[in-house]
């Protein structure tokens, strides 16, 4: 008899997801083809950055530092694609993954027009963020997994019958979510907040809604004490520590309390930073748009919340409130984590706002004028996005071509001019290429975010090294890079290096302590 029933259940189960996937087949199809068509220069000629993403462009497993950062999730991930980089094939999957997020955003909020599934789906793949992440190529599906399995955990909280089980489901999917990376945790708090708002605008029944609340509590204190649980077991098995990298290991209870204030104002901060400056590069188009499109949404959020205060001060307020922790939800990690503010890789939730307001908006029969106007200014929006990250694909490839131009005549003089004639000197390039004077600093570069400004990348010693030989390993060069630090500081701070020219000229390479230096450009202070 309990066999049958779980014969019965796990029957009904395959069905239902059978239905789900028929219902959202054309938006998965349709997101991840328009994904790809977007980004098809940074796919087909697989472009990446020039910080970890060519540090890493072969095999990858993920092991020792990314459990020491807290992605104890992320090694797994790496697994079950072998270690595989391959941009077109990793790009492709975090692109389904973003496809398969937005399908179950559209279905928790019932979005029923498919000209609004699809812009909401759309603003979230052709955005600044997508394009960040995809020239991560060794990682970029952990990145998707992480933003699917946020979305997950809410959808299962509010949608999932039965509260335990709810419960429990989200917990799961968003500790595994942070064991990826942990700033789609703020992804999730906007997801719950803005639910929640939309609830309120609606017929309320409260003992429902307080259910929900549970839920949604539930999951989000769940989810961060689960992912600590498995982080410290993780810690715990492999006998190590949590590095000290962006105060992962200054996380704690009573720094988050003691943090509060500070955090919460970068919180607002970060919002505002995010839409109305420079955040994001390229065009200040953007912002203007931006503006507007805050404004119509402003004045749309004031027609609801006057149209509520008329049935329910209680629900007002508590939708007032609401409104006012929207940049809160949006960069939670920051209340978390003991940081200066967000950067691109952090804006999962900031990105994923417009969508969701996008979703409440399409559902709503009041002001219906505004609602049309936001849709116009939301596909303005989406144009400019993909205009930016077009952009960026440009100037990947540009500042790729120049950086490599200039390894190989490095290369070549370091060879031909018999400065490492046995492949087993030691060399030193100081410098990063972009401000060598050689290196073509073309508009589309110029104007390009910075993980778009390839070979402009950090100068400290370890991750100048590490760049400078990710770009001789895809030149198809071998040199021995020195990775001493000691030895390293030693030569900066000398005097002879001050004294020596930049590259090309003839007094651009020296061998000093036994090492041959490069030098590529005097941008090596750190």
């Amino acid at each position: 008899m309990y066999y049958s029933k779980v014969v019965m259940e796990c029957k009904k189960s395959c069905e239902r997801v059978h239905d789900w996937i028929k219902m959202y087949s054309w938006l998965l199809i349709s997101g991840t083809l328009f994904g790809t068509a977007v980004f098809s220069l940074q796919i087909s000629q697989g472009l990446v950055n020039s910080y970890d993403g060519i540090w890493n462009n072969s095999v990858y497993f993920a092991d020792y530092w990314e459990r020491s950062i807290g992605r104890w999730f992320w090694p797994y991930l790496d697994k079950l694609r072998f270690g595989t980089v391959s941009v077109p094939l990793n790009s492709i999957l975090t692109l389904i993954l973003a496809a398969i997020a937005s399908a179950f955003l559209v279905d928790l909020f019932q979005v029923k027009k498919k000209g609004y599934s699809f812009l909401v789906c759309a603003l979230f793949t052709a955005s600044p963020l997508m394009g960040n992440s995809l020239s991560y190529g060794y990682m970029s599906p952990t990145f998707g997994m992480a933003y699917l399995l946020a979305v997950l955990s809410m959808f299962c909280a509010i949608k999932v019958s039965r509260t335990v089980p709810a419960i429990l489901a989200g917990i799961v999917f968003l500790a595994f979510s942070m064991g990826c990376y942990q700033s789609y945790f703020g992804a999730a708090c906007i997801v719950a907040l803005i639910w929640m708002i939309n609830k309120l605008f609606q017929d309320v029944n409260w003992k429902e809604f307080g259910n929900t609340l549970i839920r949604i509590g539930g999951t989000l204190l769940g989810g961060g004490l689960l992912y600590k649980i498995l982080l410290d077991i993780t810690l715990k098995i492999y006998q190590m520590d949590l590095s000290d990298y962006r105060g992962a290991n200054e996380i704690s209870i009573t720094n988050i309390i003691l943090n509060l204030p500070r955090e919460i104002k970068l919180t607002y901060g970060d919002f505002y930073r995010y839409f109305f400056t420079d955040f994001t590069q390229n065009t200040a188009w953007i912002r203007k748009i931006y503006l507007v499109l805050f404004v119509v949404c402003a004045v749309w959020l004031l027609y609801k919340l006057i149209k509520v205060v008329r049935m329910n001060i209680v629900k007002a307020l508590l939708a007032g409130f609401f409104i006012l922790c929207v940049p809160i939800a949006c960069n939670a990690t920051l209340i978390i984590t003991v940081q200066e503010g967000s950067y691109l890789l952090m804006a999962g939730g900031m990105t994923l706002f417009l969508p969701l307001l996008l979703c409440i908006m399409e559902r709503s029969k009041d002001g219906k004028a505004l609602i049309l106007v936001n849709a116009v200014l939301m596909c303005a929006v989406l144009w400019v996005n993909i205009c930016i990250v077009n952009n960026d694909q440009v100037a990947l490839q540009e500042g790729r071509s120049s950086t490599y131009t200039l390894a190989r005549s490095i290369a070549d003089r370091v060879q031909d001019e018999g400065w490492a004639p046995d492949g087993q000197t030691e060399v030193l390039l100081v410098g990063r290429p972009s401000e060598n004077p050689f290196f073509k600093q073309t508009n589309a570069w110029k104007r390009a975010n910075d993980y778009a400004a390839f070979g402009r990348w950090w100068v400290d010693p370890g991750n100048n090294r590490k760049s400078w030989q990710g770009v001789f390993d895809q030149c198809g060069i071998q040199l021995l890079m020195l990775n001493d630090y000691e030895r390293n500081m030693e030569v900066l701070n000398g005097e002879k290096i001050k004294e020596m020219e930049c590259f090309p000229s003839k007094t651009s390479i020296s061998v000093i302590n036994d090492i041959v230096v490069v030098k590529v450009s005097e941008g090596y202070v750190f």
